[in-house]
């Protein structure tokens, strides 16, 4: 990342065949305003940083660019509105990078991180999380717990019950929808996995009194 006025030199190739890396692209935008002044002023930042980005950059960036080139120019709130979440997504994205010396068993760690993340409340398999980061099943179940901590299936657990959590707090959903919304498919499962995790069962969670 480097602000307006700095040089840079950018150089593209083209992955080879064992690459597990895509292409390179650059992605760029011009804009001015007090926010943005303000964002930049925030934190410093790397100009050069390897980042696993989950799609959510590059789909921002896709709205922002969209929405600027409609004959009227696009709307000032919604580019605000892009422009921000595209600097906020960075942000986040920076900040989960891994050391430079971990490397690239980091970058496939996260990555895998981000598409559980994304596929929790569907079904996946571990094969195709592993693709998604370009490894092996036996390599990815591995490095995640390395790098994560728990494995990922556990991970998805947990992100189920995240969204559950949200869900009984902010919706009027049965725990039954709850369930499924979730990705538990069953209320048996779920009411066994939620008891398990926090000693109690959802009905009775649901009741407690603040």
């Amino acid at each position: 990342m480097y602000r307006p006025g700095d040089a840079y030199d950018l150089q593209i190739e083209a992955p080879g065949p064992d690459s597990r890396y895509g292409p390179s692209a650059d992605y760029y935008f011009m804009a001015t305003g007090p926010w943005l002044d303000e964002w930049w002023r925030m934190r410093e930042r790397p100009p050069r940083i390897r980042i696993a980005d989950d799609g959510k950059i590059d789909s921002v960036w896709q709205q922002l660019m969209l929405e600027r080139r409609r004959l009227d120019g696009g709307s000032p709130a919604i580019l605000a509105a892009l422009l921000q979440a595209l600097c906020l997504l960075l942000d986040r994205a920076i900040a989960e990078a891994p050391a430079a010396k971990s490397g690239a068993t980091a970058l496939q760690a996260l990555k895998i991180k981000h598409f559980v993340e994304a596929n929790a409340t569907g079904s996946f398999t571990l094969d195709e999380a592993a693709a998604h980061a370009g490894i092996s099943k036996t390599r990815a179940v591995h490095l995640f717990k390395q790098q994560i901590g728990c494995s990922i299936m556990q991970y998805a657990q947990q992100v189920r019950l995240a969204m559950a959590l949200r869900l009984m707090d902010n919706s009027q959903l049965t725990l039954e929808q709850i369930a499924d919304e979730s990705g538990f498919g069953t209320y048996t499962y779920f009411h066994r996995v939620f008891r398990d995790r926090y000693g109690l069962s959802p009905g009775t969670y649901r009741k407690r009194e603040y």
